[in-house]
């Protein structure tokens, strides 16, 4: 099991389930982190950083502003993504690293 991870919202720490954790997303200095049950937080952090912050191997980018979670994936293609309704965008320098990180039985 990984440890929750921490972000400040207001002057509360909130724990993170890494595992709730659905995707990441990049708007400007902050990152927007998409939860289960369609809830979603912001971090007052970058992607990158927040990436590297964060432990485990289950997030991968897949865009420069975006980044999953291996957990949830159910289609991916060439150019996109899918998680429940969302659609994100998956750009040719993150594919080939996006599929190494997958469990593809042949």
């Amino acid at each position: 099991m990984l440890p929750p991870f921490y972000i400040w919202q207001g002057r509360t720490l909130k724990g993170v389930n890494p595992l709730d954790v659905v995707a990441l997303s990049a708007e400007r200095v902050y990152t927007k982190i998409h939860l289960t049950q369609d809830r979603h937080l912001i971090a007052r952090l970058p992607l990158t950083t927040l990436l590297k912050q964060v432990s485990g191997d289950i997030f991968v980018r897949t865009h420069r502003g975006w980044a999953v979670s291996v957990y949830y994936l159910e289609e991916i293609s060439k150019d996109k993504a899918v998680i429940g309704s969302m659609v994100i965008p998956v750009t040719k320098p993150y594919f080939d690293n996006l599929v190494t990180k997958l469990n593809i039985l042949s």
